[in-house]
Protein backbone atom coordinates (compact mmCIF):
# COMPACT_ATOMS: atom_id res chain seq x y z
CA UNK A 1 0.00 0.00 0.00
CA UNK A 2 2.85 2.39 0.89
CA UNK A 3 4.55 1.54 -2.39
CA UNK A 4 1.35 2.33 -4.32
CA UNK A 5 0.91 5.72 -2.59
CA UNK A 6 4.55 6.58 -3.21
CA UNK A 7 4.17 5.77 -6.91
CA UNK A 8 1.03 7.93 -7.17
CA UNK A 9 2.78 10.82 -5.43
CA UNK A 10 5.74 10.61 -7.81
CA UNK A 11 3.38 10.44 -10.79
CA UNK A 12 1.56 13.58 -9.56
CA UNK A 13 4.88 15.44 -9.21
CA UNK A 14 5.86 14.37 -12.73
CA UNK A 15 2.56 15.65 -14.19
CA UNK A 16 2.95 19.02 -12.39
CA UNK A 17 6.57 19.40 -13.53
CA UNK A 18 5.65 18.54 -17.14
CA UNK A 19 2.80 21.10 -17.10
CA UNK A 20 5.20 23.76 -15.78
CA UNK A 21 7.80 22.89 -18.44
CA UNK A 22 5.20 23.06 -21.25
CA UNK A 23 4.24 26.61 -20.25
CA UNK A 24 7.85 27.76 -20.74
CA UNK A 25 7.74 28.23 -24.49
CA UNK A 26 11.04 28.07 -26.35
CA UNK A 27 11.70 30.51 -29.20
CA UNK A 28 10.99 29.17 -32.68
CA UNK A 29 14.09 28.60 -34.78
CA UNK A 30 13.07 27.92 -38.42
CA UNK A 31 16.01 27.02 -40.71
CA UNK A 32 15.74 29.95 -43.14
CA UNK A 33 18.23 30.16 -46.02
CA UNK A 34 20.08 33.35 -47.03
CA UNK A 35 17.45 34.39 -49.59
CA UNK A 36 14.61 33.99 -47.08
CA UNK A 37 16.48 35.95 -44.37
CA UNK A 38 17.15 38.76 -46.87
CA UNK A 39 13.44 38.86 -47.83
CA UNK A 40 12.37 39.12 -44.19
CA UNK A 41 14.89 41.90 -43.62
CA UNK A 42 13.36 43.83 -46.54
CA UNK A 43 9.83 43.27 -45.12
CA UNK A 44 9.99 43.98 -41.34
CA UNK A 45 6.18 44.38 -41.18
CA UNK A 46 3.70 41.91 -42.70
CA UNK A 47 0.04 42.76 -43.32
CA UNK A 48 -2.12 40.07 -41.69
CA UNK A 49 -5.73 39.77 -42.86
CA UNK A 50 -8.20 38.65 -40.16
CA UNK A 51 -11.93 37.91 -40.19
CA UNK A 52 -13.47 39.23 -36.96
CA UNK A 53 -15.30 36.24 -35.49
CA UNK A 54 -15.04 34.70 -32.01
CA UNK A 55 -13.16 32.69 -30.86
CA UNK A 56 -10.72 33.28 -33.74
CA UNK A 57 -10.51 37.09 -33.63
CA UNK A 58 -12.21 39.39 -31.12
CA UNK A 59 -11.73 42.65 -29.24
CA UNK A 60 -10.52 42.24 -25.68
CA UNK A 61 -9.85 44.75 -22.95
CA UNK A 62 -8.42 48.10 -24.04
CA UNK A 63 -9.58 47.31 -27.58
CA UNK A 64 -6.72 44.82 -27.96
CA UNK A 65 -7.14 41.97 -30.45
CA UNK A 66 -7.37 38.49 -28.94
CA UNK A 67 -8.36 35.07 -30.22
CA UNK A 68 -6.92 31.80 -31.52
CA UNK A 69 -5.80 33.22 -34.89
CA UNK A 70 -4.26 36.32 -33.27
CA UNK A 71 -2.32 34.20 -30.75
CA UNK A 72 -1.11 31.82 -33.48
CA UNK A 73 0.05 34.65 -35.79
CA UNK A 74 1.86 36.44 -32.95
CA UNK A 75 3.80 33.24 -32.24
CA UNK A 76 4.69 32.64 -35.91
CA UNK A 77 5.65 36.26 -36.63
CA UNK A 78 7.95 36.18 -33.60
CA UNK A 79 9.67 33.18 -35.17
CA UNK A 80 10.05 35.10 -38.45
CA UNK A 81 11.36 38.19 -36.65
CA UNK A 82 8.77 40.57 -38.13
CA UNK A 83 5.94 42.72 -36.76
CA UNK A 84 2.23 42.42 -37.67
CA UNK A 85 0.02 45.02 -39.30
CA UNK A 86 -3.47 43.72 -38.40
CA UNK A 87 -6.18 44.23 -41.04
CA UNK A 88 -9.76 43.33 -40.00
CA UNK A 89 -12.46 42.27 -42.50
CA UNK A 90 -16.13 41.39 -41.96
CA UNK A 91 -16.20 38.33 -44.24
CA UNK A 92 -14.12 35.91 -46.31
CA UNK A 93 -15.25 37.63 -49.53
CA UNK A 94 -13.92 40.98 -48.30
CA UNK A 95 -10.65 39.32 -47.25
CA UNK A 96 -10.17 37.72 -50.70
CA UNK A 97 -10.91 41.02 -52.44
CA UNK A 98 -8.23 42.66 -50.32
CA UNK A 99 -5.76 39.88 -51.20
CA UNK A 100 -6.51 40.27 -54.92
CA UNK A 101 -5.92 44.04 -54.57
CA UNK A 102 -2.53 43.43 -52.87
CA UNK A 103 -3.65 44.96 -49.53
CA UNK A 104 -2.60 42.01 -47.33
CA UNK A 105 0.27 39.52 -47.32
CA UNK A 106 -1.12 36.49 -45.44
CA UNK A 107 -4.18 35.28 -43.56
CA UNK A 108 -4.73 32.51 -40.96
CA UNK A 109 -7.62 30.11 -40.46
CA UNK A 110 -8.70 29.58 -44.11
CA UNK A 111 -9.98 26.42 -45.78
CA UNK A 112 -8.59 25.34 -49.15
CA UNK A 113 -11.11 25.70 -52.00
CA UNK A 114 -10.84 25.49 -55.81
CA UNK A 115 -11.61 29.20 -56.12
CA UNK A 116 -9.13 30.09 -53.39
CA UNK A 117 -6.27 28.34 -55.25
CA UNK A 118 -6.39 31.18 -57.78
CA UNK A 119 -5.67 33.71 -55.00
CA UNK A 120 -3.68 31.93 -52.29
CA UNK A 121 -0.83 29.54 -51.62
CA UNK A 122 -2.08 27.28 -48.81
CA UNK A 123 0.04 25.68 -46.09
CA UNK A 124 -0.51 22.16 -44.80
CA UNK A 125 -3.44 22.00 -42.28
CA UNK A 126 -2.46 23.05 -38.75
CA UNK A 127 -5.83 22.62 -36.99
CA UNK A 128 -8.79 20.27 -37.44
CA UNK A 129 -12.15 21.69 -36.36
CA UNK A 130 -14.90 19.02 -36.46
CA UNK A 131 -18.65 19.49 -36.92
CA UNK A 132 -20.34 17.99 -33.85
CA UNK A 133 -23.83 16.66 -33.12
CA UNK A 134 -25.40 18.15 -29.97
CA UNK A 135 -28.34 16.82 -28.00
CA UNK A 136 -29.86 16.95 -24.55
CA UNK A 137 -27.77 15.20 -21.91
CA UNK A 138 -28.80 11.57 -21.46
CA UNK A 139 -27.29 8.12 -21.21
CA UNK A 140 -28.15 7.06 -24.75
CA UNK A 141 -24.53 7.32 -25.95
CA UNK A 142 -23.34 8.30 -29.41
CA UNK A 143 -25.82 9.08 -32.20
CA UNK A 144 -25.61 7.38 -35.59
CA UNK A 145 -27.07 9.79 -38.18
CA UNK A 146 -27.51 6.96 -40.69
CA UNK A 147 -29.96 5.21 -38.31
CA UNK A 148 -31.88 8.32 -37.23
CA UNK A 149 -35.70 7.85 -37.55
CA UNK A 150 -37.66 10.25 -39.73
CA UNK A 151 -39.56 11.80 -36.82
CA UNK A 152 -36.33 13.21 -35.39
CA UNK A 153 -35.09 16.43 -37.02
CA UNK A 154 -31.60 17.98 -37.08
CA UNK A 155 -31.10 21.77 -36.97
CA UNK A 156 -28.07 23.54 -38.42
CA UNK A 157 -27.09 26.85 -39.95
CA UNK A 158 -27.98 27.01 -43.65
CA UNK A 159 -26.57 27.74 -46.10
CA UNK A 160 -23.30 26.23 -44.83
CA UNK A 161 -20.69 23.62 -45.72
CA UNK A 162 -22.17 21.19 -43.16
CA UNK A 163 -25.68 21.59 -44.64
CA UNK A 164 -24.43 20.85 -48.17
CA UNK A 165 -22.51 17.82 -46.89
CA UNK A 166 -25.44 16.27 -44.98
CA UNK A 167 -27.89 16.88 -47.86
CA UNK A 168 -25.51 15.05 -50.17
CA UNK A 169 -24.42 12.15 -47.93
CA UNK A 170 -27.36 11.55 -45.52
CA UNK A 171 -30.53 11.59 -47.58
CA UNK A 172 -32.42 9.96 -44.70
CA UNK A 173 -32.12 13.05 -42.48
CA UNK A 174 -34.82 15.68 -41.99
CA UNK A 175 -32.85 18.91 -41.80
CA UNK A 176 -34.18 22.13 -40.26
CA UNK A 177 -32.46 25.31 -41.52
CA UNK A 178 -31.49 27.93 -38.92
CA UNK A 179 -30.15 31.43 -39.40
CA UNK A 180 -27.23 30.89 -36.99
CA UNK A 181 -25.62 28.32 -34.66
CA UNK A 182 -27.35 29.96 -31.68
CA UNK A 183 -30.73 29.67 -33.43
CA UNK A 184 -30.07 25.95 -34.01
CA UNK A 185 -29.43 25.38 -30.27
CA UNK A 186 -32.56 27.34 -29.34
CA UNK A 187 -34.63 25.08 -31.60
CA UNK A 188 -33.12 22.14 -29.71
CA UNK A 189 -33.99 23.67 -26.32
CA UNK A 190 -37.57 24.32 -27.50
CA UNK A 191 -37.74 20.62 -28.52
CA UNK A 192 -38.64 21.54 -32.09
CA UNK A 193 -35.74 19.36 -33.22
CA UNK A 194 -33.95 16.36 -31.68
CA UNK A 195 -30.36 17.37 -32.47
CA UNK A 196 -28.28 20.30 -33.71
CA UNK A 197 -25.02 20.36 -35.72
CA UNK A 198 -22.36 23.03 -34.95
CA UNK A 199 -18.66 23.40 -35.55
CA UNK A 200 -16.42 23.02 -32.49
CA UNK A 201 -15.40 26.70 -32.41
CA UNK A 202 -18.98 28.02 -32.29
CA UNK A 203 -20.06 25.32 -29.85
CA UNK A 204 -17.23 26.14 -27.41
CA UNK A 205 -18.62 29.69 -27.07
CA UNK A 206 -22.32 28.82 -26.84
CA UNK A 207 -21.97 26.03 -24.24
CA UNK A 208 -20.54 28.60 -21.80
CA UNK A 209 -24.02 30.15 -21.55
CA UNK A 210 -26.14 28.82 -18.68
CA UNK A 211 -29.20 28.22 -20.87
CA UNK A 212 -27.29 25.55 -22.83
CA UNK A 213 -25.81 23.82 -19.74
CA UNK A 214 -27.90 20.64 -20.19
CA UNK A 215 -26.68 20.05 -23.75
CA UNK A 216 -23.85 17.68 -24.59
CA UNK A 217 -21.92 16.35 -27.58
CA UNK A 218 -23.36 13.07 -28.87
CA UNK A 219 -21.58 12.56 -32.21
CA UNK A 220 -19.42 13.81 -35.07
CA UNK A 221 -20.70 14.09 -38.67
CA UNK A 222 -17.25 13.32 -40.12
CA UNK A 223 -16.72 16.65 -41.87
CA UNK A 224 -13.73 18.50 -40.37
CA UNK A 225 -12.70 22.04 -41.23
CA UNK A 226 -8.98 21.82 -42.08
CA UNK A 227 -7.56 25.26 -41.26
CA UNK A 228 -4.50 26.52 -43.14
CA UNK A 229 -2.32 29.61 -43.40
CA UNK A 230 -2.71 31.37 -46.76
CA UNK A 231 -0.25 33.67 -48.55
CA UNK A 232 -0.81 35.55 -51.80
CA UNK A 233 0.13 33.58 -54.93
CA UNK A 234 2.46 36.37 -56.10
CA UNK A 235 4.65 35.85 -52.99
CA UNK A 236 5.99 32.26 -53.28
CA UNK A 237 9.02 33.04 -51.09
CA UNK A 238 6.73 34.12 -48.23
CA UNK A 239 4.77 30.89 -48.65
CA UNK A 240 7.95 28.84 -48.13
CA UNK A 241 8.88 30.97 -45.07
CA UNK A 242 5.42 30.40 -43.53
CA UNK A 243 5.63 26.64 -44.15
CA UNK A 244 9.04 26.38 -42.44
CA UNK A 245 7.90 28.48 -39.47
CA UNK A 246 4.73 26.42 -39.07
CA UNK A 247 6.79 23.20 -39.15
CA UNK A 248 8.99 24.57 -36.37
CA UNK A 249 5.95 25.17 -34.14
CA UNK A 250 5.62 22.29 -31.59
CA UNK A 251 2.42 20.26 -31.91
CA UNK A 252 1.69 20.70 -28.19
CA UNK A 253 1.32 24.46 -28.71
CA UNK A 254 -1.47 23.87 -31.22
CA UNK A 255 -3.19 21.61 -28.69
CA UNK A 256 -2.80 24.32 -26.05
CA UNK A 257 -4.36 26.77 -28.51
CA UNK A 258 -7.39 24.48 -28.87
CA UNK A 259 -7.66 24.01 -25.09
CA UNK A 260 -7.54 27.78 -24.49
CA UNK A 261 -10.06 28.94 -27.11
CA UNK A 262 -12.24 25.86 -27.71
CA UNK A 263 -12.42 24.09 -24.30
CA UNK A 264 -14.96 21.37 -25.10
CA UNK A 265 -13.34 18.07 -24.28
CA UNK A 266 -11.29 19.28 -21.33
CA UNK A 267 -12.75 20.01 -17.88
CA UNK A 268 -12.37 23.58 -16.60
CA UNK A 269 -11.51 23.22 -12.90
CA UNK A 270 -10.07 26.22 -11.15
CA UNK A 271 -11.45 25.11 -7.81
CA UNK A 272 -8.54 23.68 -5.79
CA UNK A 273 -10.86 21.86 -3.37
CA UNK A 274 -12.65 20.20 -6.27
CA UNK A 275 -9.32 18.98 -7.57
CA UNK A 276 -8.48 17.19 -4.31
CA UNK A 277 -11.97 15.69 -4.14
CA UNK A 278 -11.47 14.29 -7.62
CA UNK A 279 -8.05 12.93 -6.64
CA UNK A 280 -9.53 11.29 -3.51
CA UNK A 281 -12.24 9.58 -5.55
CA UNK A 282 -9.61 8.43 -8.00
CA UNK A 283 -7.53 6.86 -5.20
CA UNK A 284 -10.61 5.14 -3.76
CA UNK A 285 -11.46 3.73 -7.17
CA UNK A 286 -7.87 2.56 -7.58
CA UNK A 287 -8.01 0.70 -4.25
CA UNK A 288 -11.30 -0.94 -5.26
CA UNK A 289 -9.75 -2.09 -8.52
CA UNK A 290 -6.77 -3.50 -6.63
CA UNK A 291 -9.07 -5.42 -4.28
CA UNK A 292 -11.00 -7.04 -7.11
CA UNK A 293 -7.90 -7.71 -9.22
CA UNK A 294 -6.81 -10.75 -7.13
CA UNK A 295 -10.27 -12.30 -7.37
CA UNK A 296 -10.50 -11.87 -11.11
CA UNK A 297 -6.93 -12.90 -11.87
CA UNK A 298 -7.70 -16.58 -12.36
CA UNK A 299 -10.73 -15.81 -14.51
CA UNK A 300 -8.69 -13.43 -16.63
CA UNK A 301 -5.92 -15.98 -17.00
CA UNK A 302 -8.33 -18.52 -18.49
CA UNK A 303 -9.88 -15.85 -20.70
CA UNK A 304 -6.45 -14.75 -21.85
CA UNK A 305 -5.51 -18.31 -22.78
CA UNK A 306 -8.61 -18.66 -24.92
CA UNK A 307 -8.07 -15.18 -26.33
CA UNK A 308 -4.47 -16.05 -27.18
CA UNK A 309 -5.59 -19.00 -29.26
CA UNK A 310 -8.12 -16.80 -31.06
CA UNK A 311 -5.52 -14.06 -31.51
CA UNK A 312 -3.12 -16.51 -33.12
CA UNK A 313 -5.76 -17.47 -35.66
CA UNK A 314 -6.60 -13.82 -36.24
CA UNK A 315 -2.89 -13.02 -36.63
CA UNK A 316 -2.57 -15.73 -39.25
CA UNK A 317 -5.50 -14.24 -41.18
CA UNK A 318 -4.01 -10.75 -40.90
CA UNK A 319 -0.67 -12.04 -42.15
CA UNK A 320 -2.36 -13.62 -45.16
CA UNK A 321 -4.25 -10.39 -45.88
CA UNK A 322 -1.03 -8.37 -45.46
CA UNK A 323 0.79 -10.72 -47.83
CA UNK A 324 -2.00 -10.30 -50.42
CA UNK A 325 -1.79 -6.52 -49.97
CA UNK A 326 2.00 -6.58 -50.42
CA UNK A 327 1.58 -8.71 -53.54
CA UNK A 328 -0.96 -6.23 -54.96
CA UNK A 329 1.36 -3.31 -54.17
CA UNK A 330 4.31 -5.18 -55.73
CA UNK A 331 2.27 -5.80 -58.90
CA UNK A 332 1.29 -2.13 -59.16
CA UNK A 333 4.83 -0.88 -58.47
CA UNK A 334 6.33 -3.23 -61.08
CA UNK A 335 3.68 -2.72 -63.73
CA UNK A 336 4.95 -1.67 -67.17
CA UNK A 337 2.25 1.01 -67.23
CA UNK A 338 2.88 4.21 -65.25
CA UNK A 339 0.17 4.91 -62.66
CA UNK A 340 -0.37 8.28 -60.94
CA UNK A 341 -3.00 9.24 -58.35
CA UNK A 342 -3.79 12.96 -58.58
CA UNK A 343 -5.71 14.96 -55.97
CA UNK A 344 -8.31 17.58 -57.01
CA UNK A 345 -5.74 20.34 -56.43
CA UNK A 346 -3.55 18.72 -59.20
CA UNK A 347 -0.93 17.44 -56.71
CA UNK A 348 0.28 13.83 -57.01
CA UNK A 349 -0.58 11.53 -54.08
CA UNK A 350 1.04 8.36 -55.48
CA UNK A 351 3.30 7.30 -58.37
CA UNK A 352 4.33 3.69 -59.06
CA UNK A 353 7.88 2.72 -59.99
CA UNK A 354 7.05 2.43 -63.71
CA UNK A 355 5.95 6.10 -63.80
CA UNK A 356 9.04 7.18 -61.84
CA UNK A 357 11.36 5.30 -64.24
CA UNK A 358 9.62 6.68 -67.33
CA UNK A 359 9.88 10.25 -66.08
CA UNK A 360 13.37 9.93 -64.57
CA UNK A 361 12.53 10.52 -60.89
CA UNK A 362 13.76 8.77 -57.75
CA UNK A 363 11.41 6.68 -55.61
CA UNK A 364 8.87 8.90 -53.82
CA UNK A 365 10.18 12.09 -55.42
CA UNK A 366 6.95 12.79 -57.35
CA UNK A 367 4.65 12.70 -54.28
CA UNK A 368 3.06 16.10 -53.45
CA UNK A 369 4.41 17.60 -56.71
CA UNK A 370 1.90 19.43 -59.00
CA UNK A 371 0.94 17.75 -62.27
CA UNK A 372 2.07 20.90 -64.10
CA UNK A 373 5.66 19.73 -63.37
CA UNK A 374 5.10 17.00 -65.98
CA UNK A 375 2.90 19.08 -68.31
CA UNK A 376 3.81 22.80 -67.96
CA UNK A 377 0.84 23.86 -70.08
CA UNK A 378 -1.63 22.43 -67.54
CA UNK A 379 -2.71 25.55 -65.59
CA UNK A 380 -5.26 25.38 -62.74
CA UNK A 381 -8.26 26.41 -64.91
CA UNK A 382 -7.48 23.77 -67.52
CA UNK A 383 -6.92 21.15 -64.80
CA UNK A 384 -10.23 21.88 -63.06
CA UNK A 385 -12.09 21.65 -66.40
CA UNK A 386 -10.38 18.30 -67.11
CA UNK A 387 -11.23 17.07 -63.59
CA UNK A 388 -14.90 18.02 -64.09
CA UNK A 389 -15.03 16.37 -67.54
CA UNK A 390 -13.64 13.03 -66.32
CA UNK A 391 -15.71 13.12 -63.09
CA UNK A 392 -18.96 13.57 -65.04
CA UNK A 393 -18.17 10.53 -67.21
CA UNK A 394 -18.56 8.28 -64.18
CA UNK A 395 -17.02 4.90 -65.03
CA UNK A 396 -15.66 6.03 -68.42
CA UNK A 397 -12.16 7.21 -69.22
CA UNK A 398 -10.52 9.91 -71.30
CA UNK A 399 -7.48 9.11 -73.49
CA UNK A 400 -5.12 11.28 -75.46
CA UNK A 401 -1.46 11.58 -76.42
CA UNK A 402 0.83 14.20 -74.88
CA UNK A 403 4.55 15.02 -74.54
CA UNK A 404 5.54 14.72 -70.84
CA UNK A 405 8.46 16.67 -69.41
CA UNK A 406 11.01 14.33 -67.79
CA UNK A 407 13.24 15.21 -64.82
CA UNK A 408 16.24 15.89 -67.11
CA UNK A 409 14.22 18.33 -69.25
CA UNK A 410 13.72 15.95 -72.19
CA UNK A 411 10.30 15.18 -73.69
CA UNK A 412 8.65 11.75 -73.60
CA UNK A 413 5.68 11.07 -75.88
CA UNK A 414 3.07 9.26 -73.80
CA UNK A 415 -0.36 7.75 -74.28
CA UNK A 416 -2.46 9.10 -71.34
CA UNK A 417 -5.68 7.59 -70.03
CA UNK A 418 -7.65 9.29 -67.19
CA UNK A 419 -10.13 7.54 -64.89
CA UNK A 420 -12.06 8.91 -61.91
CA UNK A 421 -11.65 7.16 -58.53
CA UNK A 422 -13.58 7.73 -55.28
CA UNK A 423 -11.88 6.22 -52.20
CA UNK A 424 -13.86 6.78 -49.00
CA UNK A 425 -14.50 10.53 -48.75
CA UNK A 426 -11.59 11.37 -51.08
CA UNK A 427 -11.67 11.72 -54.87
CA UNK A 428 -8.78 11.24 -57.30
CA UNK A 429 -7.99 11.07 -60.98
CA UNK A 430 -5.97 7.97 -61.86
CA UNK A 431 -3.54 8.70 -64.71
CA UNK A 432 -2.22 5.75 -66.74
CA UNK A 433 0.95 6.50 -68.75
CA UNK A 434 2.41 4.44 -71.61
CA UNK A 435 5.66 5.40 -73.31
CA UNK A 436 4.87 5.56 -77.06
CA UNK A 437 8.31 6.67 -78.23
CA UNK A 438 8.84 3.51 -80.30
CA UNK A 439 5.29 3.61 -81.66
CA UNK A 440 5.77 7.21 -82.77
CA UNK A 441 9.09 6.28 -84.42
CA UNK A 442 7.46 3.34 -86.20
CA UNK A 443 4.61 5.57 -87.37
CA UNK A 444 7.06 8.16 -88.67
CA UNK A 445 9.04 5.44 -90.46
CA UNK A 446 5.85 4.06 -92.03
CA UNK A 447 4.79 7.51 -93.19
CA UNK A 448 8.25 8.09 -94.65
CA UNK A 449 8.15 4.68 -96.44
CA UNK A 450 4.67 5.45 -97.81
CA UNK A 451 5.88 8.81 -99.06
CA UNK A 452 8.89 7.20 -100.82
CA UNK A 453 6.64 4.59 -102.40
CA UNK A 454 4.25 7.22 -103.75
CA UNK A 455 7.17 9.30 -104.97
CA UNK A 456 8.64 6.36 -106.89
CA UNK A 457 5.24 5.27 -108.22
CA UNK A 458 4.48 8.79 -109.40
CA UNK A 459 7.59 8.84 -111.59
CA UNK A 460 7.07 5.41 -113.17
CA UNK A 461 5.88 5.78 -116.82
CA UNK A 462 2.84 3.57 -116.44
CA UNK A 463 -0.10 2.75 -114.20
CA UNK A 464 0.94 1.59 -110.69
CA UNK A 465 -1.57 0.30 -108.15
CA UNK A 466 -1.57 -1.69 -104.91
CA UNK A 467 -4.19 -4.25 -103.86
CA UNK A 468 -4.93 -5.12 -100.22
CA UNK A 469 -7.38 -7.32 -98.39
CA UNK A 470 -7.99 -7.84 -94.67
CA UNK A 471 -7.73 -11.64 -94.82
CA UNK A 472 -8.48 -14.79 -96.88
CA UNK A 473 -11.86 -14.57 -98.56
CA UNK A 474 -12.21 -10.85 -97.86
CA UNK A 475 -12.94 -8.21 -100.50
CA UNK A 476 -9.98 -6.76 -102.42
CA UNK A 477 -9.33 -3.07 -101.82
CA UNK A 478 -7.35 -0.74 -104.09
CA UNK A 479 -5.20 0.95 -101.47
CA UNK A 480 -3.27 3.03 -104.01
CA UNK A 481 -3.51 3.96 -107.73
CA UNK A 482 -0.94 6.31 -109.26
CA UNK A 483 -1.96 9.59 -110.84
CA UNK A 484 -0.67 8.31 -114.20
CA UNK A 485 -4.07 6.68 -114.61
CA UNK A 486 -5.42 9.98 -115.99
CA UNK A 487 -2.98 9.98 -118.91
CA UNK A 488 -3.15 6.26 -119.60
CA UNK A 489 -6.85 5.39 -119.34
CA UNK A 490 -8.52 8.80 -119.03
CA UNK A 491 -9.79 8.21 -115.43
CA UNK A 492 -8.32 10.00 -112.39
CA UNK A 493 -6.98 7.89 -109.53
CA UNK A 494 -9.73 8.85 -107.05
CA UNK A 495 -12.41 7.71 -109.53
CA UNK A 496 -10.82 4.28 -109.95
CA UNK A 497 -10.52 3.87 -106.14
CA UNK A 498 -14.31 3.92 -105.74
CA UNK A 499 -15.69 0.65 -104.40
CA UNK A 500 -17.85 0.11 -107.48
CA UNK A 501 -14.99 0.82 -109.96
CA UNK A 502 -11.42 -0.34 -109.56
CA UNK A 503 -9.11 -1.62 -112.29
CA UNK A 504 -11.56 -4.44 -113.08
CA UNK A 505 -14.01 -1.84 -114.46
CA UNK A 506 -11.43 -1.09 -117.21
CA UNK A 507 -11.00 -4.73 -118.28
CA UNK A 508 -12.65 -5.70 -121.57
CA UNK A 509 -15.80 -7.76 -120.79
CA UNK A 510 -14.42 -10.70 -122.81
CA UNK A 511 -11.17 -10.73 -120.79
CA UNK A 512 -12.72 -10.15 -117.32
CA UNK A 513 -12.99 -13.91 -116.38
CA UNK A 514 -9.28 -14.47 -117.02
CA UNK A 515 -8.43 -11.28 -115.11
CA UNK A 516 -10.41 -12.31 -112.03
CA UNK A 517 -9.17 -15.92 -112.17
CA UNK A 518 -5.49 -14.95 -112.35
CA UNK A 519 -5.94 -12.43 -109.53
CA UNK A 520 -7.65 -15.01 -107.28
CA UNK A 521 -4.92 -17.61 -107.90
CA UNK A 522 -2.19 -15.10 -107.08
CA UNK A 523 -3.87 -14.00 -103.85
CA UNK A 524 -4.63 -17.53 -102.64
CA UNK A 525 -1.18 -18.79 -103.56
CA UNK A 526 0.51 -15.66 -102.21
CA UNK A 527 2.53 -15.44 -105.43
CA UNK A 528 3.34 -12.76 -107.99
CA UNK A 529 0.48 -11.78 -110.29
CA UNK A 530 0.83 -11.56 -114.07
CA UNK A 531 -2.02 -10.85 -116.44
CA UNK A 532 -2.18 -9.70 -120.05
CA UNK A 533 -5.35 -8.59 -121.80
CA UNK A 534 -7.43 -5.75 -123.14
CA UNK A 535 -8.57 -2.68 -121.20
CA UNK A 536 -10.91 0.12 -122.22
CA UNK A 537 -10.08 3.78 -121.72
CA UNK A 538 -12.61 6.44 -120.79
CA UNK A 539 -13.13 7.04 -124.57
CA UNK A 540 -13.69 3.27 -125.05
CA UNK A 541 -10.35 2.89 -126.79
CA UNK A 542 -8.96 -0.66 -126.58
CA UNK A 543 -5.44 -1.04 -125.11
CA UNK A 544 -3.41 -4.23 -124.62
CA UNK A 545 -1.72 -4.46 -121.25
Amino acid sequence: MKSLLSSLFLLLLLVISNAWAENQRMPLRPAFDAEQRAWLKEHPVLRVGLIQQAPWVQRGQNRQLTGANVELMQRLLEGMGVAPDWRLYPSLEALERAASAGEIDLAPGLQQTPGGLRIWHYSMPYLRVPHLVVGERSGSGAVDLDQLPLEQMVALRSPSQAAEYLERTHTNLRLRAASSERAALLLLLDQEVSYAVLDEASLSLLLRESRFANLSIVGDIGLPQLLRLATRRDQPLLSAIVDQTLQALPARELEELRETWMPLRYPQSSDFVGFWKTLTLFLALLLLIGATALYRQRQQTRLLERGLLGARGELDRHQQAAEALRLSQFSIDHSTVGILWVNWDSHLRYANRAAERMLGYAAGELVDKPLSLLEPGLDMDRWLNLWKQVREQGGGSTSFEVDCLRADGSRMPADVSLSFLRYGQAEYLVVFLSDVTERRRARAALEESEARFKGIAGNVPGLVFRLERAGPGQAVNFAYISEASQDMVGWPAHELQREDRGIRSLVHPQDLPSYLNSQTLALEGESDWYWQGRILTAEQEVLWR
